[in-house]
């Protein structure tokens, strides 16, 4: 047994199945439940009740939890130390397709706050940073999608305008690839992350009656290209983030943009974080024209 177990062990414990616990922790279904049935033999007895649509803790799993949380608690503070008496670099993730105004902002805030520092600029997806952030692997992360977790902290810093892209032979049942209200229903929306993360995009699903949404985690532009030029599927993309040439897709003409925030997200105990976190948000503030028109609530 060693930390990942626990870690393991309370995210699924939160999440109530493996599946959801799975998609935060950026990692497949099953090797994360085999994780979990190692931790049950180490501990001899078991964790969770199955059978049901969730997992419920037995009363071994109701005694582990607060022990593992304080366990990690108490592991994070360790990193935090360590973090502060030793020279790391500074670590920024950044979500694939992200503007060159933001990671402008970014690298101009660092180079006057924390001037000499090795800045270390690491490319994941959301879930990915959210974790990363979380257990210290990150110091501040450029995500779309907010693990709801109160330990972070966000400020919106940019919005983009999200396409919908279509296989060639689908996107011409679609006259001039245009998307009336309903064109989609019935079609199969590809993403590599949960979609909860803009009011325009939950309005276009709801006007287009799109509800067959498969969840890829491991799945990058790429795969996802691939997957979407066959049949009828739609995947989406950053306006201006370019896509495989090799995969025959057609970008679909929305009624109206579907725009998307992305967050600057942090550690709230991180408190050696907060002259970075305020001269962000006074930049953008102060230069709303740059960083694209307001978003609606998400």
């Amino acid at each position: 047994m060693d930390i990942r177990h626990l870690r393991y062990f309370v995210e699924v414990a939160r999440a109530g199945t493996v599946a959801a616990a799975s998609v935060s922790l950026s990692m497949e279904a099953s090797p994360l439940s085999r994780r979990i049935r190692d931790l049950e033999r180490h501990l001899g007895a078991p964790l969770f009740v199955r059978g049901g649509r969730r997992l419920d803790l037995t009363e071994a799993g109701r005694r582990l939890l607060p022990l593992a949380e304080e366990v990690l608690s108490a592991f994070d503070r360790v990193e935090a130390l360590r973090i502060g008496i030793r020279e790391v670099p500074f670590r920024v993730g950044l979500v694939p397709g992200i503007s060159a105004t933001v990671t402008e902002v970014l690298e101009d805030v660092l180079g006057r706050l924390r001037p000499g520092a090795e800045l270390e600029f690491l490319p994941a997806s959301s879930p990915v940073q959210n974790r990363k952030v979380l257990d210290q692997q990150l110091d501040i992360a450029t995500v779309r999608v907010v693990a709801a977790d109160e330990r972070l902290g966000r400020v919106p810093i940019g919005v983009e305008q999200i396409e919908v892209l279509a296989g060639a032979q689908a996107a011409a049942r679609l006259p001039g690839h245009r998307l009336t209200e309903g064109a989609l229903e019935g079609w199969t929306l590809l993403t590599s992350y949960p979609l909860n993360f803009s009011a325009d995009l939950d309005r276009f699903l709801a006007e287009q009656r799109l509800t067959d949404i498969r969840v890829l985690p491991r799945a990058d532009t790429n795969a996802l290209a691939v997957l979407a030029q066959h049949g009828r599927r739609v995947m989406l993309n950053l306006v201006g983030s370019p896509w495989p040439t090799s995969a025959s897709l057609v970008r679909l003409v929305t009624e109206r943009p579907i725009l998307a925030a992305t967050h600057l997200v942090w550690r709230r105990d991180r408190v050696d974080l907060d002259d970075i976190v305020r001269a962000v948000r006074e930049r953008v503030t102060a230069e709303p024209d740059r960083f694209g028109p307001a978003p609606r609530p998400s």
